[in-house]
């Protein structure tokens, strides 16, 4: 029902929230090791400059693979704006998911309450006749 699909869809968003703040933290460590991985390329030593910055252009190596392992097409563009404002909306849509949930949980319970009162109605032996219940069931579920 409704709700099933609310729990997948909640269960899928959430995934896909934790991948791309994964992509996100990449794509920043990407951003904040390029200078380096620059200067690198251009140095006219490239051991010597390796010894000296081994860790940041590790960091950027690392960065560079997880990015590919998730799809991202590597470009010295590689902003982790876009990424960000792509979280904001998974992030809006889980909301909304969140509140379509609260909303069909409430009339669920609504729906129980209805038919309680109506299935006390309906099987009470000194209730009216069937034509009474009819109209009492009716005005109960409108």
């Amino acid at each position: 029902g409704h709700i099933d699909y609310c729990v997948s869809g909640g269960a899928a968003l959430d995934r896909e929230i934790k991948n791309l703040q994964e992509v996100i933290h990449y794509a920043e460590r990407f951003s904040e090791t390029l200078p380096m991985e620059k200067r690198y390329r251009s140095s006219k030593n490239k051991e010597l400059f390796e010894q000296k910055h081994h860790t940041q252009l590790r960091l950027h190596e690392g960065a560079v693979v997880m990015l590919q392992k998730h799809g991202i097409k590597i470009t010295k563009n590689l902003s982790p704006d876009k990424f960000q404002k792509q979280l904001q909306s998974l992030q809006n849509q889980k909301e909304q998911l969140r509140n379509t949930q609260k909303s069909a949980d409430q009339a669920a319970r609504e729906a129980d309450e209805k038919l309680q009162i109506l299935n006390q109605y309906l099987c009470d032996s000194d209730s009216p006749s069937r034509t009474d219940q009819n109209q009492i069931a009716i005005s109960i579920l409108s």
